[in-house]
């Protein structure tokens, strides 16, 4: 892993980006909320999403990079509608399918997570994850994610219906 750079998302990455978040929708049995086809975001689209990740105090987008190619990204943003809710944050995060079990996911999660620690107003992280995605609940454990809850056949995936755990981390303790 030592060739891979973390680091957080720049306007200018938004062909690049989009172009792996359509990709990453269109991988066989995937498991990002997309399915093949459905990620629909324009490249204008992205590029707006990766400004407000940098200007809003409650948003944080992260990409991997293996010379200059993007790997993998995490993104990490705080509800805006309501007060009550700014301080809790979804969290997103894909690593490209011929990257997987190299640690890029760990090192996303990790800079995210400093990040939530060190913003004034993020308390709560939160993801969903597939019940199925044993690998990537084994990483969110090992970093203080607790699963606070299961919801059934939440997406309907692979010709099936997918349950998914709700898991958090208080990063404002």
């Amino acid at each position: 892993m030592s060739n891979v750079i973390i680091r957080p998302a720049i306007p200018d990455d938004a062909p690049a980006l989009n172009a792996y978040r359509r990709q990453s929708a269109d991988e066989p049995n995937n498991q990002v909320t997309y399915s093949a086809g459905e990620y629909t975001r324009t490249v204008d689209q992205e590029q707006e999403r990766i400004i407000r990740a940098s200007t809003v105090d409650n948003q944080h987008m992260l990409v991997a990079e293996i010379d200059g190619e993007i790997v993998g990204h995490c993104v990490c943003a705080g509800r805006q509608a309501l007060g009550a809710l700014r301080h809790t944050a979804g969290l997103g995060i894909d690593v490209h399918m011929n990257h997987r079990g190299l640690g890029i996911g760990r090192a996303l999660m990790q800079a995210m997570i400093a990040w939530a620690r060190e913003n004034p107003v993020i308390h709560r992280v939160e993801l969903e994850v597939f019940t199925h995605n044993v690998r990537a609940i084994h990483l969110y454990l090992s970093l203080g994610f607790v699963v606070e809850g299961l919801q059934r056949q939440v997406y309907f995936k692979y010709g099936r219906f997918v349950d998914v755990y709700v898991m958090a981390l208080l990063v404002g303790d």
